[in-house]
């Protein structure tokens, strides 16, 4: 087997042009690619095997130079698949865009609904002062069916729900209709008022951190109702015993 007729070894060589570089040899012909000489000693090719030493590299020619940049397409990337590239799984399959999708925040959060969800009770104060002598006078009808027994309780009982109902489901449609991505949940209403309108303000302040107008307006309602009712016990407590106390010293 005649050794002396293998290739040369790709790696720096002096330049066969004549300049005090090294020219890269690429194992089948001359390239561009030039350096300067190390200022260490250069790493040898490593010597061939056998009694025979590899054939110096042919000399380089312009057509060569040439030749070499049509091969290895010098100066230019290759843009097509990686080698093994359609061996890695895919994720998805959608198309990723490099520009983040935004939409526009909502200009508008108020209803209403929930304004009247605010004020309930108010509401139902009223709707308790206007109905209440009819709701008292069947509970005290001896003379009454089993019927007229319910209706009074029905209404005390069921009204307010269905109202309050009426509202969750107007004000979820108005909000998703003003652009809100995230609404409440209608259940939160089975709770009372309060825990829907707790519910809709983080939902609404998450998005455009504003709205918690309706709640505090209840809350206000609730706790000055509750001083005002406390502060009306107080009093007439007082009137009744300082008639009390006259009444005594006469």
């Amino acid at each position: 087997m005649d050794v002396s007729a293998r290739p040369t070894p790709t790696g720096w060589y002096p330049d066969p042009a004549g300049s005090d570089r090294q020219r890269w040899w690429s194992g089948v012909a001359w390239t561009d690619h030039v350096r300067d000489v190390p200022l260490a000693t250069p790493v040898t090719p490593p010597a061939a095997t056998g009694h025979s030493v590899p054939s110096a590299p042919a000399q380089w020619s312009a057509s060569d130079a040439a030749a070499s940049r049509a091969s290895v397409g010098y100066g230019s990337v290759s843009r097509g698949p990686l080698p093994g590239a359609s061996d890695f799984p895919t994720r998805g399959g959608g198309s990723f865009s490099a520009t983040p999708t935004f939409f526009e925040l909502p200009t508008r959060w108020h209803t209403v609904s929930v304004w009247l969800l605010a004020v309930s009770p108010i509401v139902f104060a009223v709707l308790l002062i206007g109905i209440g002598p009819f709701v008292l006078a069947g509970l005290f009808d001896i003379n009454a069916s089993a019927f007229g027994y319910l209706v009074p309780a029905v209404l005390g009982l069921v009204l307010p729900l269905l109202l309050c109902t009426a509202w969750v489901m107007r004000d979820r449609r108005q909000l998703q209709e003003f652009g809100f991505r995230r609404l409440p949940s209608p259940f939160w209403i089975l709770l009372g008022p309060l825990a829907y309108l707790i519910a809709r303000t983080v939902h609404v302040m998450g998005t455009v951190r504003r709205g918690g107008g309706p709640l505090w307006t209840y809350l206000a309602i609730v706790v000055g109702s509750t001083v005002l009712t406390f502060a009306l016990r107080v009093l007439v407590l007082a009137l009744l015993t300082s008639g009390h106390s006259a009444l005594i010293s006469r």
